[in-house]
């Protein structure tokens, strides 16, 4: 959701508001110098760390984080002396959230400034990539082809699947691991391609999705709507299910970054509520597909950098911002302001809230009850004493999330306090002292690499210290290229 954009623009706007002209200059300089640009990051699987075996068998995703970040903690920059913290230490006492930001010895206010955020801001641009607009598709990925997959009747997304092959050229049975951009989001984005290609070499399948009204769906289907999670939550199941019925692939787990986070979150609710929540009202139940019972993405859920309060988000992006004042918050108004005028709406602004309904009304959904109804659907945190409805609770599968304190968008805070409240010891959840907004390559790769990877290990994953079926063996994945 960070995005970049021309640093002449960026100049001008410091020169308005008063800035000293070597300030001015400074600030052109770095920033043109490719500092706060998009990067591909070489992620080789041999820098992947393999986990041990747990001394002591556990039973549930938190217990697997114990023992996994006990392991790879090593990998942690040793010039941040806070500590990460992990779920159990992110509760003082039950209910009760700690204050992440006095752990890490941070301002929350401090975070959307440029000389305040340096790092955090840094990670998270050169990770994010660009405002895109559907058109011609990336260059082609070396082991990965173009697939449409149906998800409703008329409907199908577009992505890049990539089938491991093990050493003799022939197809492995082994997990699918799905992909999913932030919002707005496609498959132009080197950090999918980079990690889509790692995981693949490393011995999984892999999908990397465009969701209704993002990338190449969207150039196919420009009149279906993006509905920010309320359908695609469900063509989230129904993806799963194609890839699932696909001999040689075993269990699907999901990678979701930023807006795709809160769509794993939610999946892995949807899933185990199997479509009756407190949440669900009985007219939004209408639109929404039908789960059939079947376990999806059951080899687990990892979400990073998920933007739990959404609705406060949207609150923010009711004003407008300049660079100076907020630059995350700047950048992401101006791809909603591009996403406006590629759909023909008028006047294209920087409102979120503007741009969900407008959405939600080309799909026909145009009471504003039912617009609400959508809201609590989507929320995972309470909003101005409205209830999320504790939906992690029925989550089945393991899920972990992935923060970092210096995230310029989604305050770190949140996690903490979303973590708080949820019993199942499913749910999981690590801080890590750096990384910004889904910037992890740039912070701590090795970790980041291991932690993902080890997360969908067969045998040692989570998935595996949940569900001891011998069917599973560490045959199915590569250890080394090829």
């Amino acid at each position: 959701m960070f995005v970049r954009c021309q640093h002449r623009s960026q100049s001008a706007a410091f020169a308005r508001c008063g800035l000293g002209p070597f300030l001015v200059l400074i600030v052109a300089v770095v920033l043109g110098g490719g500092c706060f640009s998009e990067r591909s990051f070489r992620l080789d699987p041999t820098d992947v760390v393999q986990l041990q075996p747990q001394a002591v068998e556990s039973t549930t995703t938190r217990d697997w984080l114990v023992s996994t970040h006990g392991q790879l903690a090593h990998l942690l920059p040793r010039w941040r002396t806070e500590p990460a913290l992990i779920t159990h230490e992110l509760s003082t006492a039950p209910g009760i959230a700690r204050d992440v930001f006095q752990h890490f010895g941070r301002r929350r206010e401090s975070l959307v400034r440029l000389f305040g955020n340096w790092h955090g801001l840094q990670q998270t641009a050169q990770c994010v990539g660009a405002i895109t607009t559907p058109g011609h598709p990336p260059p082609p990925w070396d082991g990965f082809e173009q697939v449409w997959i149906p998800v409703a009747e008329g409907i199908e997304l577009s992505g890049r699947l990539g089938w491991s092959l093990d050493q003799r050229g022939e197809l492995r049975t082994a997990q699918c691991i799905v992909l999913l951009p932030g919002l707005l989001g496609d498959n132009a984005i080197l950090r999918t391609r980079d990690l889509a290609r790692l995981l693949r070499e490393y011995g999984f399948h892999v999908l990397a999705l465009e969701l209704r009204g993002h990338g190449q769906t969207d150039l196919k289907y420009p009149d279906v709507p993006y509905n920010f999670g309320v359908l695609e939550v469900g063509d989230l199941l129904v993806v799963s299910d194609w890839l699932q019925d696909h001999a040689h692939v075993t269990r699907t787990g999901m990678i979701g970054f930023c807006w795709g986070a809160n769509l794993g979150i939610l999946s892995a609710w949807y899933d185990g509520c199997d479509g009756r929540h407190a949440s669900i009202s009985e007219e939004l139940e209408s639109y929404l597909f039908k789960p059939c019972g079947r376990t999806h993405y059951s080899a687990g859920i990892i979400a990073i950098a998920p933007v739990l309060r959404f609705e406060d988000l949207m609150d923010e992006l009711e004003r407008s911002w300049s660079v100076l004042a907020n630059p995350v918050y700047r950048y992401l108004q101006k791809s909603i302001e591009g996403r406006m005028r590629l759909k023909g709406y008028r006047p294209a602004t920087g409102s979120l809230w503007r741009l969900i309904r407008l959405e939600f009304h080309r799909m026909g959904m145009t009471s504003e009850k039912l617009v609400r109804d959508a809201q609590r659907f989507l929320r995972l945190l309470a909003y101005k004493e409205q209830p999320a409805g504790d939906k992690l609770e029925d989550a089945r599968i393991p899920v972990l999330i992935l923060h970092a304190v210096n995230d310029p968008l989604a305050p770190a805070q949140d996690v903490a306090d979303l973590i708080a409240t949820v019993d199942n010891p499913q749910v999981a959840a690590v801080i890590l002292a750096g990384g910004g907004h889904g910037g992890f390559p740039v912070y701590a790769r090795d970790y980041y690499l291991s932690l993902l990877v080890g997360f969908f290990d067969p045998l040692t994953g989570a998935a595996a210290s949940c569900d001891h079926s011998p069917a599973r063996t560490r045959d199915s994945i590569a250890r080394t290229p090829g």
